[in-house]
């Protein structure tokens, strides 16, 4: 075996399902840019649709990650009729609420784990990894960071995270929202991120916010 097919025997492979876009992109992104042992082979904010991927041979994962509440299918619901079709797929749950150790009514439905949107990057993927028994995953160090953002540039962002707006922000900070944008500007550099998700998802990796 190659070094390049090592290197997939050791990622786990992943689908993600939330009816949030924002959710999913950060998670992809977060994911991608910590260069953890995962391949996100699809995302998905329709649960439906995330049952017709699995269909698909190449769609297949080995965990699919779904968030707990989904209008129209909630994640209970979507794990048993996944698991129902293809026993062998693992599922884990994500939630905003808070969360403890997967119940015995959830694992009845197949769900193995329940993470918090806010765990860090480490610890989802080093629960995955248990779940699915990789290694790779399971033992992971997490990423390094050599970035360093100002306190300003810290703040801004981690108020970002929590949903608050740009001008909300900019009350909060006593500053005017063009001076917010100077300030995320100059971070969007520093991080190498295109976008307020990319950043954010950066700075939660590397415990910056």
């Amino acid at each position: 075996m190659d070094e390049a097919s090592n290197q997939v025997a050791e990622e786990l492979s992943i689908g993600i399902v939330d009816n949030d876009p924002y959710a999913v992109d950060y998670l992809e992104i977060l994911f991608h840019r910590s260069n953890a042992p995962l391949r996100v082979l699809w995302t998905t904010t329709d649960p439906e649709n995330a049952l017709h991927l699995c269909e698909i041979d190449s769609g297949l994962p080995q965990i699919v990650l779904t968030d707990m509440s989904m209008p129209g299918m909630m994640g209970v619901e979507f794990s048993r009729k996944l698991i129902m079709l293809h026993p062998e797929i693992h599922v884990v749950g994500i939630t905003a609420l808070p969360t403890g150790e997967a119940d015995t009514s959830l694992r009845q439905h197949g769900i193995s784990a329940l993470l918090n949107k806010d765990d860090s990057v480490t610890e989802i993927v080093r629960t995955l990894g248990k779940v699915a028994d990789c290694c790779a995953a399971m033992y992971w160090q997490g990423p390094g960071s050599i970035i360093s953002l100002n306190d300003t540039e810290c703040e801004i962002f981690r108020l970002f995270s929590q949903g608050r707006t740009l001008d909300s922000i900019a009350v909060r900070l006593s500053m005017s929202p063009a001076t917010v944008k100077v300030h995320m500007k100059r971070a969007y550099a520093k991080l190498n991120a295109h976008s307020r998700t990319e950043a954010i998802a950066i700075c939660i990796r590397d415990g910056l916010i």
